[in-house]
């Protein structure tokens, strides 16, 4: 019977390791993620105002495309940590604001 309760516990330890790092890796993922929505929709939001003459909007748009293009990192970061919690079923994130699936379509 001894044995049994301490193979229970030790189940029980190992469970809650896994649990603690699967939230590390939520928190990880959230905090990434909504930095991202945040400047996608800044972005977003920037591009759609179109202010000034059609030449300074043409140069704004260009400035705007070095800056998405080097954020693309940034994307690729975020969807490999979605890729590694869904291997692990971390299906649920209480951090995120945007769901990781709509954060892999933007």
């Amino acid at each position: 019977m001894s044995l049994l309760l301490q193979e229970r516990d030790e189940e029980l330890a190992r469970e809650q390791q896994r649990q603690e790092e699967n939230d590390v890796m939520r928190k990880q993922f959230a905090q990434a993620a909504n930095a991202f929505h945040g400047w996608l929709t800044e972005t977003r939001t920037t591009m759609m105002e179109g202010n000034g003459t059609l030449e300074e909007q043409l140069e704004a748009t260009k400035v705007k495309a070095v800056e998405i293009r080097s954020q693309k990192s940034q994307l690729k970061y975020i969807e490999d940590l979605s890729a590694v919690m869904e291997e692990r079923l971390i299906l649920d994130n209480r951090y995120v604001i945007l769901h990781r699936c709509l954060i892999s379509l933007a």
